[in-house]
């Protein structure tokens, strides 16, 4: 009996450190993504802060220009995006 208790002692255990790495691993993507969406958005918030015209595409592909309130929103935004 003894034999047997060890053998599904160290199943469960292997089992556990099966989930925990892939704990770790899920972890260590979704750093990875916020990383990445971290990136974007400085990106984002520095072509918006350097100037020039700024616009959004509406469905049909067309530019909507933003005037300078909607810019100072779009500016607010994408800096609280990188906090």
């Amino acid at each position: 009996m003894p034999i047997i208790a060890v053998a599904v002692g160290i199943a469960a255990c292997a089992t556990s450190m099966t989930t925990a790495e892939a704990q770790r691993r899920q972890g260590r993507e979704a750093a990875r993504r916020r990383l990445e969406r971290c990136g974007l958005a400085r990106q984002q918030l520095g072509v918006r802060t350097l100037g020039g015209p700024m616009f959004t595409m509406d469905r049909a592909g067309n530019r909507n220009y933003l005037d300078d309130d909607e810019r100072d929103r779009a500016i607010e935004r994408a800096s609280n995006w990188t906090r």
